[in-house]
């Protein structure tokens, strides 16, 4: 209680200062924009943050330490290959997530930096950190005395549910892993059942044991279990929200705050500005997210989306290494890097054609721009389930042609009884759950 209590008084109203670490050793961009968004408001209520992450801050943030652990790692921001992404399935992706975070450890805990941090006598009164795959820098909370929340930037995780004592009924909830609904017929049900089962067996075996061992090895050998450091955590807060990823029952410390990395559109650089400003017809926005290289996508795919793109009125704007593509359309600029928010917020953005990552289209709710989803692993096709067929409709990458690209665009773009952004609430932006504290 003793954490809720700090993190509402830092959330809610003006307290005195507190010093709050945050641990993010996943090196993810698109995870720690959530996280980033909340240590930095933090410093804005007056507090002291301290951040281990691979994503160090490019200019001086007063009152906002960064511990980086940048290039102990691979990096994974435009860095994955289609052949990859097209080799996972929902066992798979189960075992890609473990092992990914598995190496993490062995390398995050070894790292300078880390070492640092746990041999220092700094003291803390709150410790944010992320839940995703293994759990071995939960020792961490072993070695800093501190309360501590948790934080995930997914729905929430099979695993998490038993840290919380949340329910988690497979008869009507369906499982991060797979592509279900919360209407399941009895073999989906029984599906859904078994994975369950099998995957807290797998979780058990395969990550809570190994990461036991390399916790213990950098952290000490009285390291106590980690599943009982995990459950010490006062509550969670949950990248999810009700109106999107489904009711389900939620017990007090299990808090949904989908959308919370929302924030005011920035400036656009002046070219795109123009790009944007003049798509008389509208714009249509392509991102298959910070991670896959959709350059990579096959020579027949690739030739099916331009053509595609190459017969309608709309400009595009893609998310791709434009340099690396057979050829490039008049309507169609490429970046390899694109400001996403502030392309969505614009009036002339009709449609995204996105990959589902869960955060993008919290983003295109918000802004109200309908979605065609081509699913590519993970949670993807389970987020984009969860909104078809009103606000996106979904379309199986290995089987896209030009004429089922054509028409998914057609009926977002066109449907009048969908989502559009000629409907957009007009009123003044207002940053998410800005609300709960007393702010509006």
């Amino acid at each position: 209680m003793r954490a809720l209590t700090i993190l509402l008084l830092a959330i809610c109203c003006t307290s005195q200062a507190a010093r709050i670490l945050g641990i993010f050793p996943y090196n993810s961009h698109s995870h720690f924009n959530m996280y980033e968004v909340l240590m930095k408001e933090l410093v804005n209520r007056g507090h002291h943050v301290t951040v281990l992450s691979h994503f160090p801050q490019k200019t001086k943030y007063i009152n906002y330490i960064d511990l980086s652990v940048n290039g102990s790692l691979p990096a994974v921001t435009n860095n994955v290959s289609m052949e990859l992404i097209s080799s996972l399935n929902s066992v798979t992706s189960f075992f890609d997530i473990i092992g990914d975070t598995l190496n993490m450890c062995e390398k995050v805990l070894q790292h300078p930096n880390t070492k640092k941090l746990t041999s220092s006598k700094e003291e803390y009164d709150l410790i944010l950190i992320e839940v995703f795959g293994a759990e071995c820098f939960f020792g961490l909370l072993h070695k800093i005395k501190a309360p501590s929340v948790s934080l995930t930037s997914s729905v929430m995780l099979p695993w998490a549910n038993a840290r919380f004592g949340n329910p988690d009924n497979p008869a009507y909830i369906p499982n991060y892993f797979l592509p279900l609904t919360y209407r399941m017929t009895f073999s989906q049900r029984l599906i859904n059942t078994m994975f369950k089962v099998w995957l807290c067996a797998m979780f058990y075996y395969y990550s809570d044991y190994r990461s036991q061992q390399i916790a213990r090895r950098y952290l000490g050998e009285e390291l106590p279990g980690l599943s009982d450091l995990a459950r010490n955590s006062s509550l969670i807060l949950v990248n999810s929200h009700f109106s999107i990823n489904q009711p389900r029952p939620l017990v007090p410390g299990v808090v949904e705050v989908g959308g919370l990395h929302i924030k005011s559109p920035g400036k656009i650089e002046e070219g795109l500005e123009k790009f944007l400003n003049e798509s008389k017809h509208g714009l249509i926005y392509f991102s298959l997210g910070s991670m896959v290289r959709s350059e990579t996508m096959s020579a027949t795919t690739l030739e099916a989306i331009l053509d595609a793109f190459s017969e309608l009125p709309q400009n595009f704007l893609w998310k791709v290494d434009g340099d690396l593509l057979p050829r490039l359309p008049s309507n169609v600029r490429a970046g390899k890097w694109l400001p996403q928010l502030e392309i969505l917020a614009h009036p002339n953005t009709l449609a995204f054609i996105t990959h589902g990552g869960l955060m993008g289209l919290q983003e295109a709710l918000y802004f109200g721009v309908p979605m065609v989803g081509i699913p590519l692993f993970s949670d993807q096709e389970l987020n984009i389930q969860n909104l078809s067929p009103k606000v996106a409709v979904s379309l199986d990458y290995k089987t896209l042609t030009k004429a089922s690209l054509l028409q998914a665009l057609n009926t977002v773009i066109n449907d009048q009884s969908r989502v559009h952004s000629s409907e957009r609430n007009d009123e003044p932006y207002i940053e998410p759950y800005a609300e709960l504290r007393g702010e509006h």
